[in-house]
């Protein structure tokens, strides 16, 4: 999977963990790039909700539009989600 953080914001790191209850895991980033960051659920994945999380740092104050995300399977590649966007405030700034 792959998340774009806002221009506001830059991922620094994290580490891949696994917080497994029944239907839930959190996954941290393989690789990260500029404001790209990816991770990978493998072929053994669990079935259930997973997370991607990270630890990102704040680049300028603002109010952004943190864009949608669009995960596929890639082995069946009709097999997917669309996630719409969100509106985030970083650094005290006002706005809707």
């Amino acid at each position: 999977m792959v998340d774009w953080t806002p221009s506001g914001l830059t991922a620094i790191g994290g580490d891949r963990w696994d917080t497994s209850s029944a239907t839930a895991w959190t996954v941290g980033p393989d690789s990260i790039s500029g404001q790209r960051v990816e991770a990978t659920i493998g072929g053994n994945a669990k079935v259930g909700t997973w997370t991607l999380r990270y630890i990102a740092r704040v680049v300028s104050p603002g109010v952004y539009r943190w864009e949608g995300s669009v995960i596929q399977a890639a082995v069946a590649p009709d097999h997917g989600i669309v996630l719409g966007p969100k509106t985030i405030t970083i650094g005290g700034a006002s706005g809707s």
